[in-house]
């Protein structure tokens, strides 16, 4: 059986409360949602959602997006996306290092507890497919750092935050 995570065939990772489903072409920037600034603090080179699908079609061999949806809603409330990072580290094959990166809109206690659960699932089915887990937090971006260092990210050696499992902290669904 391979090991790592594959960029071919996207499949939801359900959660209790939650799923991540592969990308539809969800608009992220619509009314509501993203502002530009927001955006550009987890994509900060593309500026509308016709770039971002261009960028989602030619790097599909490397990059996977998801929509975060509760359980019965028909609407998403945050999005992320998955980055292969072959050639970081002599040592993995292709989908065995992978970044994690993205954000919510909404701003109500429940949905960010949702973000927090869902960032954790995310990061710990990655990691039971034997992948590093990797991502980055601009300094400025307070409440993401803080989720990010809370969960068993660290600062490496490349100066990104790399996840390190913390036994027994946080239940795995």
């Amino acid at each position: 059986m391979r090991k790592g995570y594959s960029f071919e065939k996207p499949v939801p990772i359900q959660g209790i409360g939650f799923s991540w489903c592969p990308y539809k072409g969800e608009d992220f920037l619509s009314e509501g949602r993203f502002t530009l600034d927001q955006w550009h603090k987890i994509i900060y080179d593309i500026d509308d959602m016709g770039q971002w699908r261009t960028f989602l079609e030619k790097y599909k061999s490397v990059t996977n997006c998801y929509a975060l949806y509760p359980s019965g809603e028909s609407e998403p409330i945050a999005m992320c996306y998955l980055l292969a990072e072959d050639g970081m580290y002599e040592d993995f094959q292709p989908g065995e290092v992978v970044s994690v990166h993205g954000g919510g809109w909404k701003n109500d206690f429940h949905s960010k507890y949702l973000y927090a659960k869902s960032w954790i699932r995310i990061v710990h089915y990655l990691q039971s497919l034997g992948c590093k887990v990797l991502t980055n937090v601009k300094e400025d971006n307070l409440n993401t750092k803080h989720l990010v260092e809370g969960t068993g990210f660290r600062l490496n050696e490349l100066g990104l935050y790399e996840y390190y499992p913390m036994k027994d902290k946080f239940i795995n669904r």
